[in-house]
């Protein structure tokens, strides 16, 4: 899990690094959006003559963490967003716990979602400290921050947002309260990681 989210981290830099080029030559920019979802249990397989096909809930998991909803994606668009992915749900929590799959409404632009089995599972592969991020004068954020080794023998930092998936209006889409439920953003901001250098030197 450690080394996904490293991964991702870096595919999402070099996609902003060609997007500063594109706008150059105004060239339109790419956009994505990355899950990783991590599972206890093993894949299942199915053969279609000598090649095996990976059947698993994971891969539909992380479909759907990659996603973008069409109203928040237009509802977000011209906001500055210190954060690239936010979670929401459009029904009580009652009825999102009576179901196992996930039905969550997302805005996931260049972000990257990791499911909280994979962030527990991270949490056993490398060493995490909690920090309190200071988004405003009234908000703090949690973020948890260890480094991965890399395949090229150095270490690379990765920092995990914490947040609760807010419940909302589905025809206003206005907050309603703050559920108990959590998601998990790996970040990709350059603020974010200067502040956690900032805080252990």
């Amino acid at each position: 899990v450690a080394r996904a989210c490293g991964l991702a981290v870096r595919i999402l830099h070099i996609v902003q690094q060609y997007n500063v080029n594109s706008q150059k030559h105004n060239l339109p920019i790419l956009e994505l959006g990355i899950g990783i979802c991590y599972r206890q249990s093993p894949p299942s397989f199915l053969f279609d003559g000598d090649s095996r096909i990976i059947i698993s809930p994971s891969i539909n998991l992380a479909d759907r963490l990659s996603s973008c909803n069409k109203m928040l994606r237009k509802r977000f668009k011209d906001q500055n967003k210190m954060f690239n992915l936010y979670v929401f749900q459009d029904a009580p929590e009652e009825a999102f716990r009576a179901t196992t799959d996930d039905l969550s409404l997302r805005y996931n632009v260049n972000g990257i979602e990791l499911n909280p089995e994979g962030f527990a599972k991270l949490s056993q592969e490398i060493n995490l400290k909690s920090v309190l991020y200071p988004v405003d004068m009234n908000e703090n954020v949690t973020l948890y921050t260890g480094t991965v080794p890399t395949l090229t023998g150095g270490y690379q930092r990765l920092a995990i947002r914490e947040a609760n998936i807010l419940q909302i209006k589905p025809e206003t889409m206005d907050v309603i309260c703050e559920t108990p439920t959590k998601y998990y953003e790996v970040c990709t901001k350059p603020e974010i990681f200067e502040f956690i250098k900032n805080t252990q030197t």
